[in-house]
């Protein structure tokens, strides 16, 4: 079966591959979906390392992850195109694996968490796990009994006694001795044996090592020496990182092949310290973050404090405790909901869409005493945004076309802003320029049409743009001007267009439905029966349960993903997209319905697919940034 679905994909790959070399206007990469072929063991303990063997994982991690049944992995050893090596995540439970690459889903395979046996030794991490001969090695785990029963098995060869420094029924030390090779770390007690997991054993390597913090614990600002191998130098391309807080170039203090003494930056929270040198990353060591939970907590400064709606906001200060737990972020006396990071002296936090234009005062409440408060100005945005909170809806129905069946649950894991309406010419030409209308049915207040996908594209860069944020797409041009084609940036924190599970997401806004808000076109949006055959000013209907407009009618709206059925199965999913192929021919999905359509084309599931380059007068779109 596994030599099936490799032939089957390979033949594929060569039918896109030739269609792909046929066009001679469009030419990037094709997208394809990761594949899961087998695992090492589909039946393991929690905490076990596993491998997951298949195709098209991408050759490294990035934003990609794996999935056990709801569950994240967090610990992986290695990854690359073909193999994912990780460890099972200690929440997991019997279920189905997937991984997602891309935010596309792959297929998902059976596994089973067997019940621990009383007393079995576990390991939960090992400290390096990346070292060299004669390198200490922290073991720290549960159940490890004591020295004289027990024993560490490095690839299945036994460690020495002489060679173990301590041990405890949680923590054990050793010092990797001479002739072992890298491979799965065991503790053994009396007759049970614990899961595995790699410990890496250089010989000759360029990677960077760490060996050593000391101290291992701290308060920020505390000077602290990283020890290790091929550290190189401090350069703008090198940098260490302390859980996910990468630190500033104003924090390091020496830097050498082996040696960093730095001071511990804003930012720290408890974790694993790594340090990375151009592409390579170290192995991780923890570092404890030591807290002052003593006094009020103080905001030392806002950064940056003139901002628009929906923009991160960083908080400096010191007293705000090591996780945010029951503490929460105010803005006019209203708390904060969407917090990303929370640490004692940073806090990272996404300006609210419903605040007032102006002055707003920010505090911080912790443990229920408020500290300070600092001002911040809300500008006014280009485009106004509503805030879309992550949930669950079921996509699709019976009813209408097969290509909108079967229905099926779908996951928008993250909370996103969209506009309200359906871009109009004003802003538009705002953003593009002040000549540039290409629609047929003129108005400021109307809705844009005749509007390229790839233009739509254009449009949400250069708004990215104007408001200083990073753009979603990568746009390459030919000399003419015209978009061959379009990548991601995964970094980018801009305007883009929504998914199809987004688009329908929003639309539903909660319902179930043909239409969203009260359930009858008639107040929802125009379509053929009363919009006398064009366009009418956005906002003529009433707005769903989520502030937005015209989701039904009016103009039809382009959505970011290509044209596949594929995604449309009776299978739960989480984020689905379908990233555009750009062979000859590509599609691109559109929703909505529009001012031409009867009313049953212009329902919340109903699909519809335009080429990129058709530039109807009853086509337009709406925008979404992710929160």
């Amino acid at each position: 079966m596994k030599n099936n679905v490799r032939l089957f994909s390979l033949i594929l790959a060569a039918i896109l591959f030739f269609s792909y070399c046929s066009n001679n206007s469009v030419n990037p990469p094709v997208t394809l979906h990761p594949v899961i072929e087998n695992l090492s063991d589909s039946v393991f303990f929690i905490g076990d390392q596993i491998i997951i063997y298949g195709y098209q994982f991408g050759a490294s991690q990035d934003s990609s992850f794996v999935d056990f049944g709801g569950v994240k992995a967090t610990n992986y050893v290695s990854w690359t195109e073909s193999a994912i090596t990780l460890i099972v995540p200690t929440t997991a439970v019997t279920g189905k694996l997937s991984v997602t690459v891309n935010s596309i889903v792959s297929n998902k395979v059976d596994y089973t968490i067997k019940p621990p046996a009383p007393g079995k030794p576990r390991i939960d991490n090992i400290n390096p796990s990346s070292v060299f001969t004669g390198d200490k090695v922290t073991i720290s785990g549960i159940n490890f009994g004591v020295s004289n029963v027990g024993f560490i098995s490095i690839a299945g060869l036994r460690v020495a006694d002489s060679a173990i420094s301590s041990w405890t029924t949680a923590l054990i030390s050793f010092k990797v001795p001479t002739g072992y090779q890298s491979g799965l770390l065991t503790v053994s007690s009396g007759t049970l044996t614990s899961n595995g997991m790699l410990l890496t054993i250089a010989q000759l390597s360029s990677d960077p090592i760490i060996s050593d913090i000391s101290p291992a614990s701290g308060k920020v600002a505390d000077q602290i020496t990283i020890t290790g191998k091929n550290l190189d130098k401090k350069d703008p391309a090198n940098y260490v990182t302390f859980n996910t807080s990468k630190a500033a170039s104003t924090d390091y203090l020496i830097w050498d092949a082996t040696h960093i003494i730095m001071k511990v930056p804003v930012g720290t929270t408890t974790g694993l310290v790594k340090v990375t040198v151009g592409s390579k990353t170290s192995n991780g060591i923890n570092f404890t973050l030591v807290v002052d939970n003593t006094g009020s907590p103080v905001i030392d400064s806002i950064s940056p404090n003139q901002l628009n709606l929906g923009d991160e906001i960083k908080i400096y200060g010191k007293k705000f405790g090591t996780t945010q737990g029951t503490n929460f972020v105010k803005i006019q006396g209203n708390s904060v909901s969407t917090v990303t990071l929370w640490s004692d002296n940073l806090i990272k936090v996404n300006s609210p869409v419903n605040l007032s234009i102006g002055t707003n005062q920010v505090r911080v409440s912790v443990n229920s005493v408020e500290s300070n408060s600092k001002d911040i100005y809300i500008s006014q945005p280009l485009i106004p945004m509503v805030e879309i909170q992550p949930g669950k809806f079921t996509m699709g129905s019976n009813s209408g076309d097969a290509k909108n069946q079967p229905p099926h649950e779908v996951t928008i894991s993250k909370g996103f802003y969209m506009s309200p309406t359906e871009i109009t010419q004003a802003q538009w030409k705002s953003v593009m320029s002040m000549s540039s209308n290409p629609s047929k049915y003129l108005g400021d207040n109307r809705p844009v049409e005749q509007v390229e996908w790839f233009r739509a594209l254009d449009f949400c860069n250069k708004l990215s743009i104007f408001e200083k944020k990073k753009p979603v797409y990568i746009i390459t041009k030919n000399g003419s001007g015209d978009i061959t084609s379009v990548t991601i940036d995964k970094t980018g924190d801009g305007y883009r267009l929504p998914t199809e599970a987004e688009w329908e997401y929003a639309c539903r806004a909660g319902t179930t439905g043909d239409f969203g808000g009260t359930g009858k076109i008639g107040d929802m949006g125009w379509s053929n029966v009363d919009a006398v055959g064009e366009t009418s000013p956005v906002a003529g209907k009433a707005k769903n349960a989520w502030g937005l407009y015209d989701m039904h009618g009016n103009v039809q709206e382009w959505c970011w993903d290509g044209e596949d059925d594929m995604l449309y199965d009776s299978n739960p999913k989480t984020d689905p997209v379908v990233f555009p192929d750009f062979n000859a021919g590509f599609m691109i999905e559109v929703r909505g319905g529009s001012f031409a359509d009867l009313p049953a084309r212009c329902s919340s599931f109903i699909r519809n697919s335009l080429p990129p380059v058709k530039f109807n007068y009853n086509t337009g779109f709406r925008i979404v940034r992710t929160k």
